[in-house]
């Protein structure tokens, strides 16, 4: 019987949590969005352009989270598993290179980058 990746059963968990909790923030910020657009009616289109791409990619990467969390635990299609890991890796260095340009920490930005690559690692453990 082969021994457990607990590597990846643990990225994959905490892979649905955050999923989960991003998703909530993206859903109220959107609201936010919303009201911003009711109240402005147009005076700040690039910024709300904006900030609705990057709504959207994090949806995005929310389902890819959710997707990836629930393949993970299942490790039966190790081949999407690692897809996904690099997906969202390329996501969170978006994430990273946004996070840069607003002049936010360094440290804090980095720190989004863990997770994927724990759990790509963990998958690349999975098919060995």
């Amino acid at each position: 019987m082969n021994k457990p990746n607990t590597l990846l059963k643990v990225t994959s968990i905490l892979y649905i949590i955050f999923s989960i909790i991003s998703g909530i923030v993206v859903i109220v910020g959107s609201l936010g969005i919303g009201a911003l657009l009711g109240g402005v009616a147009g005076n700040i289109g690039a910024g709300i352009a904006m900030a609705s791409f990057f709504m959207v990619l994090s949806l995005i990467s929310v389902v890819l989270g959710l997707i990836a969390g629930f393949a993970g635990l299942k490790a039966e299609n190790l081949k999407l598993c690692k897809t996904l890991g690099i997906v969202l890796i390329v996501l969170a260095a978006i994430g990273v290179v946004s996070n840069l340009s607003d002049g936010e920490d360094i440290v804090s930005a980095l720190v989004g980058l863990i997770l994927p690559i724990l759990y790509t690692v963990g998958v690349l453990k999975e098919n060995n």
